[in-house]
């Protein structure tokens, strides 16, 4: 029972740094603009 968490968790972490890295992005643009 603690690898699928540990895989979700992962999964989380992975996505939540995609978000970040697209969140950067786009605050970086505006500024930009």
């Amino acid at each position: 029972m603690d690898k699928p968490r540990l895989i979700a968790v992962d999964d989380e972490l992975e996505m939540a740094a995609m978000i970040a890295e697209i969140a950067e992005m786009a605050g970086f643009e505006s500024e930009v603009s």
